[in-house]
């Protein structure tokens, strides 16, 4: 690991940006100011960081930033939160589609509470003529304010495109549309959606 000093400073927010470069599908990046490493979990920042507020929250085991959740919404869904057509942290594996398969069923990798990041959603084979929809929910801000959301869409392993946007608590922000051939169509909408869950 890097040295201490505005040399180590430097090179831990190179290797930083290496991490996040690297991260799959649906990567939702979340940086707050005054932790030089808020996109590590509690061991690895505990280990590294600098930045003596987030470094006392992460031994604690507590937050070093606020929780945003990724959504990936299907064409069928009623609405963002819908639990059998919104892939996010309470329908982590929904059964989308041809129930025989699940290539076509959308898979959240983990929900991320303590505003480290990232959270992937990945679909191996998105269906024809279907439209999915990418948003992130501002659920709670564990005292931190506003925080900068980021979202990095890709294709088939390919890295499309990103969006980034300022959010406040309970703000729901509608990213962008994405279909089978890889077309995406940002949307940038945001919404209060005030004490609801998802």
């Amino acid at each position: 690991m890097p040295g201490d000093g505005e040399e180590g400073l430097r090179q831990r927010s190179n290797l930083d940006g290496l991490r996040r470069d690297t991260q799959t599908e649906g990567d939702r990046g979340l940086r707050r100011q005054g932790c030089p490493n808020a996109s590590l979990d509690f061991q690895e920042c505990a280990k590294s960081c600098t930045d003596k507020p987030c470094l006392v929250a992460c031994q604690k085991q507590s937050f070093c930033g606020p929780d945003l959740d990724l959504h990936l919404r299907h064409p069928s869904a009623a609405d963002w939160g819908d639990l059998l057509y919104d892939c996010y942290f309470s329908n982590r594996t929904p059964a989308w589609d041809d129930l025989g398969t699940l290539d076509d069923d959308p898979r959240l990798d983990r929900d991320d509470t303590d505003g480290g990041g990232p959270e992937n959603i990945n679909i191996d084979k998105p269906v024809a003529g279907h439209i999915y929809r990418v948003g992130v929910h501002y659920f709670t801000d564990h005292g931190f304010g506003p925080a900068e959301a980021k979202v990095r869409l890709f294709y088939y392993g390919q890295f499309v495109k990103e969006f980034q946007k300022s959010l406040n608590h309970w703000d729901f922000w509608e990213v962008a549309t994405i279909d089978k051939d890889g077309t995406i169509v940002e949307v940038g909408t945001v919404n209060q959606k005030p004490g609801e869950a998802y």
